[in-house]
């Protein structure tokens, strides 16, 4: 009886390790809605520098959050463009590149994305302004096995 009970307690202590540490698949191309966590001109933005990202919204996979809503993320500025008056053909303008968010287990999650530009006023020869909030998206890379 004593074996039947330590058996059973193992057997059960087993499966609940499994069920409560599973991994997901957070499959490539999953797209990932992400927003400025700082603002950003061109007037004094460096290129190369890393951009503050926020997960804008929960990612699910088979109806598990993966990526939470606020975790945070990271881009990186492309390029960097200042307002010249004397040229006539330079507007001001910042391109930033989306990198990488952190999953609900603590791992990177690498990204890509088409790189968003924001432009200032060419006639104006104005700064190019990003603002804390604003919407860029992304897609995720490769195929990653997210625990849970």
């Amino acid at each position: 009886m004593i074996i039947r009970i330590l058996l059973l307690t193992f057997t059960l202590s087993f499966c609940w390790n499994f069920i409560a540490a599973q991994k997901l698949l957070l499959k490539a191309g999953t797209p990932i809605s992400l927003q400025l966590n700082q603002s950003l001109n061109s007037d004094e933005a460096q290129q190369g520098s890393i951009v503050e990202l926020m997960v804008r919204t929960d990612v699910i996979v088979n109806g598990k959050v993966v990526l939470r809503a606020g975790s945070l993320a990271e881009g990186w500025i492309k390029e960097v463009y200042r307002g010249c008056k004397r040229c006539s053909t330079m507007c001001a303008k910042i391109v930033i590149s989306v990198q990488s968010a952190q999953a609900i287990d603590g791992q990177r999650i690498y990204l890509k994305g088409i790189p968003y530009t924001v432009k200032g006023d060419c006639r104006k020869f104005d700064t190019a302004k990003a603002e804390i909030g604003t919407v860029l998206s992304a897609r995720v890379l490769n195929n990653v096995r997210v625990m849970i």
